[in-house]
């Protein structure tokens, strides 16, 4: 596999040659973040087994809590089951000690990537993506697993071969925490130094900043997600991370922006980021609950359905066989730099070539419509001057004075033929995107408190970025 001159320096540094544990043919660098480095892989014998390969960064594994952190990702991702969770296969160290671990190749951009290219999501698609992310939380709950980093950047879209629509896939178990004794995955967990909260402070809930974990946590910053991918924007904008979590920790409600409002998902996004924590939803299940009845309501009926319908065929048959919308969730195909030639919905191709036969259909009757008028109009005008003409010539002859001359007032006769014409947006142009996520920062814990407090500007050093 070819790689560039920086991901071969990489290699060298990290102590990892042509061949990984004999198993793994190691190729180029595909994501970089403040702990680890992933590299895309290939297996030995089956060509076709993609993997990504992500290793601790050397200044960091000198740092037994950092690698603790490492290997507790490694033991959760490898522990969930669950289809939107991104799977851990395998876990070694390299020749340098770094620890590694083998997870599944992902093709596709996380929702961060998507938001920036193209402002917001459909209602629809936040939606869906919002019910995979919940069937993933729910088995990290029922095992006593608190992500506490839910964000867009750590969430991927992919398409599943046989699938309409794409598929979303919760990854970087970083800073998950295990609040159940009775976990399996008790064991592996450490414990965070009293005093210090790591989160991303955009979507931190206002317990988690004061030091308390819990699983409503997660349904507090997947709310704050859901208008992110509404808005394009999080509720809560500041220059500096300590004032965005003084303002979760303000008791007022966050503000919602119009487009979140309108999207039907209003209620929903509501009670999950309400700030006292026993309004808001107890569990991921209830949640999601509400969110399925929310996409039922958005779903269409079919022509085919349509006919069924009409001809009195079962109400349940035709719910079972009624698509959802079929508007493609992007009208192009993304470019993610691990697959130039990605796109996120295969079926886009296919049902705006649909759209362009009705459109076509519609058109094609719209003329022959008009055509008709016009020979209508035309074969009656001719016979109406020909009765006029017969009448005129069986008339005497009449003089005429020059003066007295003969006026025809000219008629006007303007054909308008109203149809709907429907044109399909313009598509926005690839462009080249910084991919750049929102850093995890360890910031103190706060004391509950009545009101907003006060915030000052604190020293950088008080923040200590986590990327990974």
């Amino acid at each position: 596999m070819e790689r560039t001159i920086e991901s071969i320096e990489a290699l060298n540094e990290l102590g990892i040659s042509d061949v990984l544990a004999d198993k793994y043919i190691i190729g180029d660098i595909i994501g970089e973040g403040g702990f680890a480095i992933v590299l895309s892989a290939k297996h030995v014998r089956i060509k076709t087994l993609r993997y990504a390969v992500k290793v601790l960064r050397p200044e960091h594994a000198t740092d037994s809590t950092n690698v603790k952190r490492f290997l507790r990702e490694a033991d959760t991702s490898a522990s969930l089951q669950s289809p939107n969770v991104v799977r851990v296969n395998d876990f070694g160290e390299t020749k340098n000690g770094l620890p590694y671990m083998v997870m599944e190749f992902v093709n596709g951009p996380d929702i961060s990537v998507l938001i920036k290219r193209y402002g917001s999501l459909r209602p629809f698609d936040v939606a869906r993506f919002s019910i995979q992310i919940l069937g993933a939380l729910e088995e990290a709950h029922d095992l006593g697993i608190v992500h506490r980093d839910l964000k867009p950047a750590n969430v991927f879209v992919i398409n599943v071969p046989g699938q309409p629509h794409p598929s979303a896939k919760v990854g970087d178990f970083g800073i998950a925490k295990c609040i159940s004794p009775d976990s399996p995955l008790a064991a592996s967990a450490t414990q965070t130094a009293a005093g210090n909260v790591l989160c991303t402070p955009a979507y931190a809930a206002p317990e988690l900043l004061r030091g308390n974990v819990s699983t409503q946590g997660d349904i507090y910053a997947l709310g704050h997600m859901m208008a992110e991918m509404l808005e394009g924007v999080t509720p809560y904008q500041a220059d500096h991370s300590l004032i965005v979590a003084a303002q979760h920790l303000n008791p007022d409600p966050a503000p919602l922006g119009e487009k979140t409002l309108e999207s039907g998902l209003v209620h929903i996004i509501q009670k999950a980021i309400h700030k006292d924590i026993k309004q808001r939803y107890s569990n991921v299940q209830t949640m999601r609950e509400e969110l399925q009845l929310v996409i039922n309501s958005m779903i269409s009926v079919s022509p085919h359905m349509l006919r069924l319908a009409l001809d009195g065929s079962d109400k349940e048959e035709i719910k079972r066989n009624t698509p959802p919308r079929t508007e493609p969730f992007i009208n192009q195909n993304i470019e993610d730099k691990t697959s130039p030639n990605h796109s996120l919905d295969e079926d886009n191709t296919k049902i705006n070539g649909n759209q362009d036969d009705i459109k076509n259909k519609e058109n094609r009757k719209i003329f022959i419509a008009s055509t008709f008028a016009i020979f209508l109009i035309a074969s009656t005008t001719f016979v109406f001057l020909n009765i006029i003409t017969k009448k005129t010539s069986d008339s005497p002859v009449q003089e005429v004075s020059l003066e007295h001359s003969l006026q025809t007032p000219s008629s006007n006769i303007e054909i308008t033929n109203s149809a709907e014409i429907i044109e399909n947006a313009p598509q926005p142009e690839d462009q080249n995107i910084d991919i750049s996520s929102q850093n995890t920062v360890q910031i103190e814990a706060q004391p509950e408190v009545e009101a907003q407090p006060e915030v000052e500007a604190q020293p950088e050093e008080e923040i200590q970025s986590e990327e990974e």
